[in-house]
């Protein structure tokens, strides 16, 4: 049993009923966790509530905060940003090795902060866990924010090892992870997949030491794959990356998790294949019990039951919302589904 586990999240343009269910279960499943939200500096007084509810939660603002570009002038704003990337891009191929600022803003050369959020998250947690603040931590799990719950400890067990989750689908099947990871690398490394299921990004569980392991591993070659390309903003590239660094060889003890093994991703997963309980119970995935459930606002009874269960206002009380037993999801995305449920830029 890991005495003081963190859990790193990110909450960008959300408010605290977003984030509610994920610490609810994570208060009363693994209450020795602390939870580090990195969000802006605007949302800290929406996002207030959390840490007045919740002991285990801190708040703190990231200096370069990702823009939402909405409004009447968003189109031209678009525009805009979209020539400023094509003249980086242009700029940087003429650099045989360009550097890269890390979290620091430039006009037309290549930084982090440029990047997708997705991205960034990664350089986030990677400076968050060099930091005396944060070096009391036996186990870290970095995770997706409005979309994922607990149902047990995810840190029991863990041993010295890396968990991340299989998704249901073969990469073979999945034309967006293959276009991700053709996009960011070529079909050569693309063919190499073939055949085992895609690794999902929105949640990875280890040790200190191997999640400091994996946070290296993905910033060296997010570097690597804005020097080729020319350009730092990488929209959800982190699958392609993830899936890279984790079925290469390296130094990382990894322990994959099946579709309904430790780590449950959901969004192909077909509605019959989840059962929910008749109550407050755990939610039953293709006959297994996970410790966590990702991506389950794709199955629309399965939001209602872990609302009912942990949204805010519940108390962790089971009615209002919870369905009878036996029922399964329906409605939700069907085996087939492409999309993998990844958190919005």
């Amino acid at each position: 049993m890991v005495s003081r586990p963190l859990v790193i999240t990110t909450a960008f343009s959300y408010g605290p009923n977003e984030l509610w269910p994920l610490i609810h279960s994570l208060q009363q499943y693994a209450p020795t966790a602390e939870v580090l939200v990195l969000t802006a500096a605007e949302d800290l007084d929406r996002l207030a509530p959390l840490i007045e509810n919740f002991s285990s939660v801190t708040l703190e603002s990231v200096e370069l905060p990702p823009r939402v570009i909405r409004g009447r002038l968003a189109i031209p704003r678009k525009l805009g940003s979209r020539t400023k990337r094509w003249l980086r891009q242009r700029q940087q191929q003429c650099i045989p090795k360009p550097s890269i600022a890390i979290e620091q803003p430039r006009r037309l050369g290549l930084s982090t902060a440029h990047a997708h959020f997705l991205i960034r998250r990664f350089f986030w947690a990677q400076a968050k866990l060099r930091q005396p603040r944060w070096i009391n931590h036996d186990a870290v799990m970095l995770c997706d924010s409005r979309d994922v719950v607990v149902q047990g400890n995810p840190f029991e067990s863990l041993g010295d090892n890396l968990v991340t989750g299989e998704e249901f689908n073969l990469f073979d099947n999945c034309r967006m992870n293959r276009r991700w990871v053709r996009q960011t690398y070529g079909r050569e490394l693309e063919e190499t997949l073939l055949g085992r299921p895609s690794l999902c990004a929105g949640v990875v569980a280890g040790s200190r030491r191997q999640m400091q392991l994996y946070l290296d591993l993905f910033c060296e070659d997010t570097l690597n794959v804005m020097r080729s390309h020319g350009t730092s903003c990488l929209a959800n590239l982190d699958q392609a990356i993830h899936n890279k660094i984790l079925r290469k060889p390296s130094d990382l003890q990894l322990a994959i998790s099946m579709v309904n093994g430790m780590i449950a991703t959901m969004g192909c997963i077909p509605a019959e294949r989840c059962k929910l309980p008749d109550g407050p119970g755990p939610v039953e995935v293709m006959g297994t019990l996970p410790k966590v459930i990702h991506q389950y606002d794709r199955h629309p009874l399965l939001s209602l039951h872990v609302q009912a269960r942990h949204g805010r206002g519940s108390n962790g009380s089971s009615s209002n919302g919870s369905s009878s037993s036996g029922s399964s999801s329906s409605g939700s995305e069907s085996a087939g589904s492409e999309s993998n449920g990844r958190e919005p830029a």
